[in-house]
C-alpha cells in the first residue's frame, strides 16, 4: 500500500494540473456564426414570426375588450425584447461564454503556479510518511477522486455545451410571445437556465482554484482533505 501510495502521490503531483483541469479546455461548440445555434434559429424563424403575429392579435383583442392601453405597452416591450434577442442575443451569449472560459483558465492557472506539481507531490508524500497506512490509503483515495472528478467535469462540460446550443436556438422563439403570461414564463425559464449554464464553468473554476490553493499550501492531512 505504501509503494502504491507513493506512486499515486508522484503521479498526482505531476499530472494534476493537466488531468484535474482538462475540463476547462473543453470548448463550447455550436455557438459561432453559421453554426448549430444560428441554424436552429433560422429553422424556427417562421414559428417565431407566427408567435409574434399571434401576440399582436392577442394584444389588439385585449385592448378592444379591456378598453385600456396596458396591453399595447406590454406588446411594445415584447416586440422590443424580440428585436434585441433575435438581433444580438446569440452574439451576447457567445461573448459571455468566451469571457467565462477565459476567466476559468486564468483563475486556474493563477492558483496552480509554476511549482504546484512539486508542492502537491511533497504534500502527499508527507501525508504518506506521517499518516502511516491510513495516510497512504487517504492519498490513494485523493488521487482517484481527482481523476474521477475530472472525468465527471468533462461530461458536464459537454452536456453544458449541448444545452447552451439548444437554449440559444430557441431563445428568439421564447421571446416572441412575452406579452402573454405563458410566453413570459417560458422566456424567463430559458434565460435563467442559460445564465446558469454560462456561469457554471467559471463557478466550478473558482471552486477548483480554492482547492488547488489549499493543496499547494497544505502540509498536513486536514488541508488535503479540505482541498479534496
Amino acid at each position: 500500500i505504501d509503494k502504491f501510495a507513493e506512486a499515486v502521490s508522484h503521479g498526482v503531483g505531476e499530472s494534476v494540473k493537466t488531468v484535474a483541469t482538462i475540463w476547462t479546455r473543453v470548448p463550447t461548440a455550436g455557438l459561432g456564426n453559421g453554426q448549430t445555434a444560428s441554424k436552429l434559429q433560422d429553422n424556427l424563424y417562421w414559428y417565431m414570426g407566427f408567435a409574434a403575429v399571434l401576440s399582436v392579435l392577442i394584444a389588439g383583442g385585449r385592448m378592444a375588450w379591456e378598453a385600456r392601453a396596458q396591453p399595447a405597452r406590454e406588446l411594445g416591450k415584447s416586440l422590443i425584447t424580440l428585436v434585441v434577442v433575435s438581433g444580438a442575443g446569440l452574439a451576447v451569449i457567445r461573448l459571455a461564454v468566451e469571457s467565462g472560459d477565459a476567466f476559468s483558465d486564468w483563475i486556474i492557472k493563477g492558483s496552480t503556479g509554476d511549482s504546484f506539481d512539486k508542492k502537491m507531490t511533497g504534500m502527499l508524500a508527507a501525508i504518506t510518511t506521517v499518516g502511516g497506512p491510513v495516510g497512504s490509503i487517504i492519498v490513494i483515495v485523493v488521487g482517484l477522486i481527482l481523476i474521477l472528478a475530472s472525468m465527471a467535469q468533462i461530461i458536464l462540460m459537454i452536456a453544458r455545451s449541448g444545452m447552451l446550443v439548444l437554449l440559444a436556438g430557441i431563445l428568439p422563439l421564447s421571446a416572441s410571445a412575452t406579452n402573454t403570461e405563458w410566453g413570459r414564463q417560458w422566456f424567463q425559464k430559458t434565460t435563467g437556465w442559460m445564465i446558469a449554464f454560462i456561469l457554471y464553468k467559471p463557478a466550478a473554476a473558482i471552486v477548483y482554484a480554492a482547492a488547488f490553493e489549499l493543496f499547494g499550501e497544505s502540509k498536513d492531512l486536514i488541508g488535503a482533505l479540505t482541498g479534496m
